[in-house]
């Protein structure tokens, strides 16, 4: 199970979870009017609601709750106060729902960053909504009228409440079904966790002959592709091809960026890894965000061009640890591809400003040294 998948599971499990955390409001209301859930079922039952989902159809539909509710209320005032917070205490379950959504299909190449940052608020949210249901009950206990009524019906409707743990329980193996569904059909998706080349790609090397009739390189996923940083160049002696941004498959969870060669849609070189296994987990700089710039310049006057990247990471770690960080790559062409100039890319990280790295101000540090 790669990390998509996990986020889509722990994000569809806080639907659940937010409406656990926040059903003490809506029980808080019931308790003042003296009702259990079953009973007021049983009123609402014979009552015209208008159908829909969204829009006036639900709004209507809240009202005439609130109606019922406020004429059985012993304290209405509380009631109506109580009921409001209790619409609003949903939302992040709603939330949950777009962002699950958002984790399967989003082609955006931040959608993992934005995925833990919104399942962390969202599980903030509803710790907080807990916690403030304990101070609540524990600084306005029910009314002893109230509460011997409401514990009299509860003890009458024992069989109702097994009848609903069970119900809870077979709703909540369904959800477990969906979100089972949802990423095996994610896993079938040719998105980032599409296939990946049977060999690493720092092990693989360009193809010898570069003549379109010769070319049998491996297929380009275009939805691994970061269009905005991948570029038709006409590059030293591989001629016209096209320099690809390439995401991780995300099959597994500190995947780096790769960096390819394109012509015809096939890949015909693979520029090597900078990491051991094209992983980030043995190193401190962290996971992969976004490629934040490329550029083609001949740095140390050989007549080739060099391929300069700035990379974005985040580490996770302390309150900065989702801004992103930049980081230099540096590809200088030689007879047989590219190959990394690692000592010059530390150089440059530990006498360069951070916040001021770009490839024209790289590329000036470099020839001046």
């Amino acid at each position: 199970m790669n990390k998509i998948e996990i986020l889509i599971i722990i994000s569809a499990l806080l639907l659940p979870v937010n409406l656990y955390c926040s059903f003490w409001i809506f029980r808080e209301v019931l308790n003042l009017s003296g009702i259990t859930f079953r009973e007021m079922l049983k009123d609402l039952n014979g009552l015209a609601i208008p159908s829909g989902r969204f829009g006036k159809g639900m709004r209507r539909r809240q009202r005439i709750l609130l109606n019922y509710l406020l004429k059985r209320s012993y304290e209405p005032e509380k009631t109506q106060m109580l009921f409001k917070r209790y619409k609003h205490s949903v939302t992040p379950g709603v939330i949950a729902v777009i962002l699950t959504d958002y984790i399967a299909f989003s082609k955006n190449t931040n959608k993992i960053s934005v995925a833990i940052v919104g399942i962390a608020v969202l599980l903030i949210f509803n710790i907080a909504l807990a916690l403030y249901g304990k101070i609540y009950k524990k600084n306005h206990p029910l009314d002893n009228e109230i509460l011997a009524i409401v514990e009299r019906k509860k003890k009458n409707t024992y069989g109702i409440g097994i009848v609903g743990s069970i119900v809870a329980i077979i709703i909540a193996l369904i959800m477990y079904i969906g979100c089972f569904l949802l990423v095996a059909a994610v896993a079938q998706v040719p998105s980032r966790g599409g296939q990946q080349s049977s060999n690493p790609p720092k092990d693989i090397q360009q193809l010898t002959n570069t003549e379109e009739d010769d070319i049998s390189g491996d297929k380009l996923d275009e939805s691994r592709v970061i269009a905005e940083q991948s570029f038709n160049v006409d590059l030293n002696d591989w001629g016209k091809v096209r320099f690809v941004s390439y995401l991780p498959t995300y099959d597994t969870l500190w995947e780096d960026v790769s960096f390819v060669l394109a012509k015809d849609n096939q890949i015909v070189y693979y520029f090597p890894a900078c990491f051991e296994n094209n992983s980030t987990e043995n190193d401190s700089i962290g996971m992969f965000d976004s490629v934040e710039a490329v550029g083609f310049q001949d740095i140390d006057g050989d007549n080739a061009k060099d391929v300069i990247v700035i990379i974005n990471y985040v580490t996770g770690a302390g309150p900065q640890g989702m801004l992103p960080r930049k980081s230099v790559r540096i590809f200088k062409a030689c007879d047989n591809g590219f190959i990394i100039l690692e000592d010059m890319m530390s150089e440059i990280m530990e006498n360069m400003d951070e916040s001021e790295l770009s490839v024209s101000i790289i590329c000036e540090y470099i020839e001046s040294n």
